[in-house]
């Protein structure tokens, strides 16, 4: 009975930026779309690396931990994703200040939790 939040790409890619420089003014919007995380089990991220392939981050609540899908099984040091989850720490750091973080989470340190490879050998050529 797991609930699933897809998020765009658009979204995606500020949570890099806000990694990537920081917070930036004006993004309670984006703390709010972090607060909306906290009513789901996994949080599904599409990530850009280096403008030439895209993966999916799956944010996993309940294991504290981040799976990795990628069809090339690309060897990266995934610099883009540990920005898009300093991104996303920024807000939850906000969200927990306030106390508004859900019981349901046990650990709202993404930046700590384990990143996993789910694929092994490249199902894509291309």
């Amino acid at each position: 009975d797991n609930k699933v939040y897809f998020e765009s790409p658009f979204v995606t890619s500020l949570f890099k930026r806000d990694g990537t420089i920081g917070i930036q003014e004006g993004s309670a919007f984006m703390t709010e779309i972090v607060l909306e995380y906290m009513q789901h089990d996994m949080i599904k991220l599409p990530i850009n690396a280096n403008n030439t392939h895209w993966y999916l981050a799956v944010v996993n609540t309940k294991k504290c931990e981040v799976q990795v899908l990628d069809s090339l099984c690309w060897n990266s040091d995934r610099d883009d994703l540990a920005n898009t989850l300093r991104g996303m720490q920024f807000h939850l750091d906000l969200l927990k200040s306030q106390k508004l973080v859900s019981d349901d989470w046990k650990d709202v340190d993404l930046t700590e939790w384990k990143i996993t490879e789910q694929l092994q050998k490249a199902i894509q050529k291309d």
